[in-house]
């Protein structure tokens, strides 16, 4: 069984509603009555998180229950995992105030306390039910996120939770978690080992030095898409991927990717389109580049050109080979 895109999206799409929609009161309740009387923030901020947290409860119950259905596994109903207590709003609250005078970060403790509703209520289910979990990425997935999606499929236990919650949940974000019974079942489009071929490609030993070595990719002078990172990752892994494609599918590949190509800087066919007779090339990572070179140029016959800081400039036939060779 394969929980299809769309499924996914409009589920996901339903608990974000209610995650912005709690975060957007509070903050609309800050612009209106100020910061300067912490019982009454934590008051509404409470009464918000109950409310929708309690939604976003009834709606993983909904998905957890469904995708048992379809597995053709009886469990019992999934049971809504208890909202945020008023002590832990009131923790919540008072770290905001403390990260921000200006109470600019109040809403998301709304929007965290509201996700982590949904994200208890699948873990506990599935650690009751004895289901595996997956962290699956969506929207504009952060570093972190990327880390515990390569993770894969994994039993639900004790471990997975802290205290009486799910961990990892954090505002801003529209990752989630996804369960299966049978072992074998997954969200299209999740992907763990490309995920995994991200995390262990990037620079450092421990994982927090993995992790800010990602972060620094997707959000840096030169950010790249996970699907840019990962292309890149496999072309500088092994040149023999280029023989895949003919210069003019990389290209509509490139494009895809949503990379920005342009004509090559240099040379006698300097601002030339692809398409007019001229090469292409496309600038990552901010200290990388790859291009490819027609036939007639002062290297003789077509080739690729790629370069780097780490690797420094190597040069391929169409194949992939090394043109060195």
């Amino acid at each position: 069984m394969q929980i299809s895109t769309k499924d996914w999206k409009n589920y996901i799409d339903r608990l974000s509603k209610l995650n912005k929609m709690a975060a957007n009161k509070m903050q609309e309740y800050v612009q209106k009555n100020g910061f300067s009387d912490t019982n009454a923030l934590i008051d509404y901020a409470y009464a918000l998180v109950t409310k929708y947290g309690e939604g976003s409860a009834e709606l993983a119950c909904q998905m957890y229950d469904a995708i048992a259905e379809m597995s053709g596994v009886f469990v019992p109903s999934a049971v809504p995992a208890k909202t945020a207590t008023y002590q832990e709003t009131a923790r919540a609250v008072q770290g905001s105030l403390l990260q921000s005078e200006t109470g600019q970060k109040l809403s998301q403790v709304a929007d965290r306390l509201v996700k982590q509703a949904g994200a208890d209520t699948m873990l506990k289910n599935a650690k009751r039910d004895g289901a595996e979990w997956a962290w699956v990425p969506m929207g504009d997935t952060c570093s972190f996120c990327i880390t515990l999606a390569s993770r894969g499929w994994q039993r639900a236990s004790n471990k997975t939770l802290k205290g009486d919650h799910a961990q990892h949940i954090h505002a801003n974000c529209d990752c989630q978690f996804a369960i299966r019974f049978d072992g074998k079942s997954s969200v299209e489009g999740y992907d763990p080992d490309k995920y995994l071929r991200i995390y262990d490609s990037m620079s450092g030993i421990s994982s927090k030095d993995k992790i800010n070595s990602l972060r620094r990719m997707l959000n840096g002078k030169s950010p790249l898409t996970l699907d840019q990172l990962d292309f890149i990752i496999e072309l500088e892994k092994d040149s023999k991927i280029l023989g895949q494609k003919s210069p003019e599918e990389w290209k509509n590949f490139l494009d895809n990717l949503g990379f920005e190509t342009k004509p090559l800087g240099i040379g006698s066919l300097k601002g030339i389109r692809f398409e007019d007779g001229g090469g292409f090339r496309i600038n990552y990572r901010g200290d990388g580049y790859f291009q490819y070179h027609p036939p007639g140029t002062h290297h003789g016959n077509a080739y690729y050109k790629r370069s780097s800081a780490k690797d420094g400039i190597k040069r391929f036939n169409l194949d992939g080979s090394d043109k060195n060779d």
